[in-house]
């Protein structure tokens, strides 16, 4: 069995971390923070989203000497529904590219939300909603 080594990404004068898509995908991410946000879940509705709760989760890698982050909104139409993603793009510090070019703010964020669909992302939406992880993080603050 092989293991690619990804050469570490360089911060561009724009702020982009540069990869493939196939060396993004390699990144071992973790979850960073997963929160409910009462505002946006207002924000969502005013745009006839039927947002019943709402929030935002990161995930990063740290293998890499500049942390890579990609960051999303997420929402639930129904109490017990499933977690979606919310309209509206991905917030990342990476450019995707192919070929040497950049493939756009749009398409990386298309690429970056079909590995968001592979994530098992959720899971960590519900344990931070839980009791006793509401109760730990507001002690913490």
């Amino acid at each position: 069995m092989s293991h690619d080594r990804i050469a570490a990404p360089v911060v561009s004068e724009d702020g982009y971390l540069r990869l493939t898509f196939r060396c993004f995908c390699l990144l071992p991410f973790v979850s960073r923070r997963s929160l409910i946000d009462s505002d946006l879940r207002d924000d969502l509705r005013a745009e006839d989203v039927p947002a019943v709760h709402a929030g935002f989760c990161e995930w990063v890698d740290v293998s890499t000497p500049t942390p890579v982050s990609v960051a999303w909104a997420w929402f639930r139409a129904e109490e017990d529904g499933p977690l979606m993603i919310a309209p509206g793009g991905v917030s990342t510090n990476v450019m995707l590219v192919a070929d040497g070019r950049d493939l756009g703010v749009a398409k990386s964020n298309e690429l970056l939300r079909a590995w968001l669909s592979q994530l098992a992302w959720q899971r960590d939406v519900q344990m931070a909603q839980r009791p006793s992880a509401l109760a730990s993080r507001y002690a913490l603050n």
